[in-house]
C-alpha cells in the first residue's frame, strides 16, 4: 500500500532529522534534492538589522509583477501585517534594487537584477557578477544558458544567488562588514559548503600530493583567477602561498611587470604573512626576467621579518581555528589530507587580511581564546591523518614553527638564486657574511627544513650514504645516550632500516631503561621522538617497542599523563599503514589507557580527547567500545 502524500512527507522529515544539521540544512536548501522528493519551500527573508520578514514566494512574485509592468508599484505585506510598497528600480551602482517604502520608513534591497525583463540586460550585469567573484567556466555558462532562455524561478535565483555567495570575494565582503560592526560569525570565517573551497583553491580531482596538485588541477583554477583580472587574480592566487610548489606553478604563467610591482605595493600596505612570503618567493624566481622588482622584494622583505609577533601568533591560532571547524564539518572527508590543509591555510589567510587591513589588533584573549576552545579538535584530527601523513604531526602547528617555514623558504628559494641576488646586491638582504648562511634578522635554526603542513605524505629526502655515514659516526653513539640526537636527525632526513634496527636491538637489549633518565622532559621527548620515528619509518617493530617503553616510563609523563600518552600512541600507530591494523593498535593502546588508574579530572579529560577521536574515525568504537563505555 502506498502512503498518502501527506505521510510521505512526513517519513521525508523525519529521514532528515536523522542528519546533523549542516547536512539537513544544505539538502533542504538544494532545489534539485527537494525536486526529487517533491517538497516545496516558501522560506522567510529578513530585512537584516529590523524585525521585518516577507514570504520568498511573494516579495519574488511582486518584484516581477513590478518588472513586467514598467516598475509599477506593487503592494505587499510583511511578517508584522504592515502593508509596503514595491517597485523594482534601475540602480547605477546595484544594477536592480527593490524599493520597499510606507510612511515611516524606506528599505533598500539590493542584488535583484535577475528579475529583469531584459536577456541582455540580465547577461551584461551577470558577466560583470561573475568577473568580480572569479567563477569558474562551468558554473558560467551554466548560469549564462539559464539567463538567456527566460527569466529564473524562484528556486533557481535562490541558487544562483547561492552560487554567487559562496565565492572569496563574498566572503571576504562579509567578513569587513562583520569586523567592522565587532561581529565574529563562525559561519562567515569558515563557510560550510564545498564548493567554496573549490573557489579558494581549486577542486580536487585525483592527485595524490600538493606536487601532483601543484601541477594539475591547481594550474586550471590559477587559469580562472587570472583570466579576467590579472591584479585581482594574482592576490587569490598568493592567498594559497603556503607552499613552494604553488609558488612555482604560479612563476610559470607570463605576469606583466607593471602588474607584478603594483601587487607588491599593495600587499607592503594591505597585505597578510602568507601572501607576503609567497610573493617575495615568486619575486626571487621571476628577478631574471623582472630585475626591476629587486627594490620591492626588499621592502617586502623586511616588512616581513620585522617584530611582528602578533601578526604571526593571529596567523597559527586562525589555522587552526579554521582547520578544527573544517573537520568538524567533514567536507573533506573523501579528499587527501593536504587539499583539507591547504584549504585551512588558505582561509586562514584571508581572514588574517580583512583583520589586518582594518588595523584591528586583536589582544591576546582572542587568540589564547581560540587556541583554547578549538587545540584539541586540531590535535584529534591531525592524529587521524598521521597514518596517511605520517611526516607532519600536530606538535609542528606553532607560532615558532609556522615562521620559521614560511621564512625558511625564502632563505632556500635565495640560494637557488643566489647568483641572480648577488648580481642586483640583494644577496645580503637573504645571507650573512659568510654569503652562504641566513641573514642573522631570519632567526633561523634547524626546525625550518622540517615537513610542512602540506608535505605530510611525502617522505623526508635521503641524504648521500657517503655523507650519511660520515654524519652518523661523527655525531650520533648507537647506544642509548645516543638515542635523542638520533631522533632528531631523523626529522629532517630518512633513517636507513639498518640505524632503526638497531635502535630496536638496543632498546631490547637494555630491557627497555633509558640510560641514567630520570628527568620528565627528558622521558616524554625520547617517547614522542621513538613514536615519531616509527610512524615516518612504518616501523611497526618500533611501535611495538615503544609500547612497552611507554609502559615502563608511563608514571613519569607527569600532569595529564593519560592524555599525553595517547598522543604517544596515536604517533606509535601511524607506523600501520592499513586501516585494521592501525585500528588495532590504535583501539588496544586506547584500552590499555582507560583502564589506568586516574587522579582528579584525567578521566573526563580522556573521555572528551576520544569522543573526538571517534567522531573522526567512528570505526575505532569497534576496537575499543568496551573500554569508552567504562569511562562513562
Amino acid at each position: 500500500m502506498r502512503p498518502s502524500e501527506e505521510e510521505r512527507l512526513a517519513m521525508v522529515g523525519i529521514a532528515l532529522e536523522l542528519f546533523p544539521p549542516s547536512i539537513k540544512n544544505t539538502l533542504i536548501s538544494t532545489s534539485a534534492f527537494r525536486n526529487k522528493l517533491g517538497i516545496a519551500l516558501d522560506s522567510k527573508l529578513s530585512v537584516q538589522n529590523l524585525n521585518i520578514s516577507f514570504k520568498r514566494s511573494e516579495l519574488f512574485n511582486s518584484v516581477r509583477e513590478s518588472a513586467a509592468n514598467n516598475n509599477k508599484v506593487v503592494k505587499i505585506q510583511d511578517n508584522n501585517q504592515n502593508i509596503w510598497d514595491l517597485t523594482l528600480e534601475n540602480h547605477s551602482e546595484y544594477g536592480y534594487v527593490v524599493r520597499l517604502s510606507n510612511e515611516s520608513e524606506t528599505i533598500i534591497l539590493d542584488d535583484f537584477w535577475p528579475f529583469s525583463v531584459v536577456t541582455n540586460e540580465r547577461l551584461s550585469i551577470f558577466n560583470l557578477e561573475s568577473s568580480k567573484r572569479q567563477l569558474p567556466y562551468s558554473d558560467v555558462s551554466y548560469w549564462r544558458k539559464k539567463l538567456k532562455v527566460a527569466q529564473l524561478t524562484d528556486d533557481e535565483i535562490n541558487d544562483l544567488q547561492d552560487d554567487l555567495n559562496n565565492t572569496p570575494y563574498y566572503i571576504t565582503e562579509k567578513l569587513d562588514q562583520e569586523i567592522d560592526q565587532g561581529v565574529n560569525k563562525l559561519e562567515t570565517m569558515v563557510p560550510q559548503n564545498i564548493k567554496y573551497y573549490e573557489r579558494l583553491i581549486g577542486i580536487h580531482k585525483d592527485s595524490k600530493n600538493i606536487s601532483e596538485y601543484s601541477q594539475s588541477e591547481l594550474k586550471v583554477h590559477l587559469d580562472t583567477l587570472l583570466h579576467h583580472d590579472a591584479f585581482a587574480g594574482i592576490e587569490s592566487a598568493l592567498l594559497m602561498s603556503s607552499h613552494s610548489a604553488i609558488i612555482k606553478s604560479l612563476g610559470e604563467i607570463e605576469i606583466d611587470e607593471s602588474v607584478l610591482i603594483k601587487v607588491f605595493e599593495n600587499l607592503s600596505t594591505q597585505g597578510e604573512l602568507i601572501s607576503q612570503t609567497g610573493l617575495v618567493e615568486l619575486g626571487i624566481t621571476l628577478l631574471e626576467t623582472y630585475p626591476d622588482l629587486g627594490p620591492c622584494i626588499k621592502k617586502l622583505l623586511l616588512k616581513l621579518v620585522d617584530k611582528n609577533e602578533y601578526k604571526w601568533d593571529l596567523l597559527n591560532a586562525l589555522i587552526i581555528l579554521v582547520d578544527s571547524e573544517l573537520a568538524l564539518l567533514q567536507l573533506f572527508q573523501d579528499k587527501p589530507t593536504f587539499y583539507r590543509r591547504l584549504a585551512s591555510y588558505t582561509q586562514a589567510a584571508l581572514i588574517h587580511k580583512c583583520i589586518l587591513r582594518k588595523d584591528v589588533v586583536p589582544d591576546n584573549n582572542f587568540t589564547r581564546m581560540i587556541l583554547d576552545s578549538h587545540t584539541m579538535t586540531f590535535y584529534c584530527q591531525s592524529l587521524i591523518d598521521l597514518r596517511l601523513d605520517p611526516f607532519w604531526f600536530p606538535d609542528y602547528q606553532s607560532t615558532k614553527q609556522l615562521k620559521s617555514e614560511l621564512v625558511g623558504r625564502l632563505y632556500t628559494s635565495a640560494l637557488k638564486f643566489k647568483n641572480q641576488l648577488n648580481q642586483l646586491k640583494l644577496g645580503e638582504l637573504f645571507f650573512d657574511t659568510d654569503g652562504s648562511s641566513p641573514a642573522p634578522y631570519f632567526e633561523l635554526e634547524v626546525n625550518f627544513m622540517l615537513p610542512g603542513p602540506l608535505e605530510g605524505n611525502i617522505p623526508v629526502q635521503k641524504i648521500p650514504p657517503e655523507l650519511y655515514k660520515e654524519v652518523i659516526k661523527e655525531e650520533f653513539q648507537l647506544n642509548l645516550k645516543g638515542i635523542a640526537p638520533l631522533i632528531n636527525f631523523s626529522q629532517i632526513c630518512m633513517l636507513e632500516d639498518e640505524y632503526i634496527d638497531q635502535l630496536i636491538v638496543i632498546l631490547k637489549d637494555a630491557k627497555h631503561q633509558l640510560y641514567k633518565t630520570t628527568q620528565q622532559d627528558e622521558i616524554l621527548s625520547i617517547l614522542i621522538g621513538l613514536a615519531s620515528v616509527a610512524a615516518r619509518t612504518r616501523n611497526t617493530e618500533l611501535a611495538a617497542q615503544v609500547g612497552i617503553l611507554a609502559r615502563r616510563y608511563r608514571n613519569y609523563v607527569g600532569e595529564h599523563s593519560q592524555v599525553t600518552l595517547l598522543g604517544i600512541g596515536l604517533y606509535a600507530a601511524a607506523a600501520h599503514i592499513e586501516l585494521e591494523e592501525w585500528l588495532k593498535y590504535s583501539g588496544d593502546w586506547i584500552s590499555e589507557l582507560v583502564y589506568l588508574p586516574t587522579e582528579g579530572d584525567e578521566a573526563k579529560n580522556l573521555k572528551n580527547w576520544l569522543d573526538l577521536l571517534t567522531t573522526f574515525e567512528p570505526r575505532l568504537y569497534c576496537k575499543c567500545g568496551r573500554a569508552l563505555a567504562a569511562l562513562e
